[in-house]
């Protein structure tokens, strides 16, 4: 029998460098995993002709961008920054339609393969979905920040004031 009334617990606190999740890194990192998974898709032969257009590189270009211009710590850095989130969501965004369009696809060589459909096709199609879900919540949120603002310095499209 253990008594419980009589335990101690000694903590020792450690600091530590967190690194909060950006914008701009939460969409790259979704972007490249969109790539993946609809790569991986289309390698078990669903949706093969379905086109989906790797946008990794110009995702992580970007990201690296802003780092680079954060760095600089002046006014016109933070609009830089603004407008360079701006185009990642919009990238992020054409990958998100893209990958739809193959989960759609995917899904229906699924229904088509009934019970022959192998549990991993089933599973990264799900994947995808849920990816695809996350990856347009962030980009509603890139949205939304505060401070960002479109051209004609109203909200931008899509975003409720």
């Amino acid at each position: 029998m253990v008594k419980l009334d009589r335990v101690r617990a000694d903590t020792t606190v450690v600091p530590a460098n967190v690194s909060y999740p950006t914008d701009s890194g939460l969409l790259s990192k979704g972007v490249a995993k969109l790539t993946k998974t609809v790569r991986a898709i289309q390698a078990l032969g669903l949706a093969r002709r379905t086109s989906f257009r790797d946008r990794t590189r110009s995702v992580r270009r970007r990201a690296h961008q802003i780092a680079a211009w954060l760095r600089r710590r002046s006014g016109a850095a933070k609009d830089e920054v603004l407008e360079l989130t701006g185009e990642l969501a919009r990238i992020a965004d054409a990958a998100v339609k893209d990958a739809h369009f193959v989960a759609i696809n995917a899904r229906r060589a699924l229904l088509r393969a009934g019970d022959t459909a192998s549990g991993k096709a089933t599973a990264l199609v799900n994947e995808l979905e849920r990816t695809i879900w996350a990856v347009e919540q962030i980009v509603v949120q890139t949205r939304t920040r505060p401070g960002r603002r479109g051209p004609c310095g109203c909200q931008p499209s899509g975003v409720a004031a």
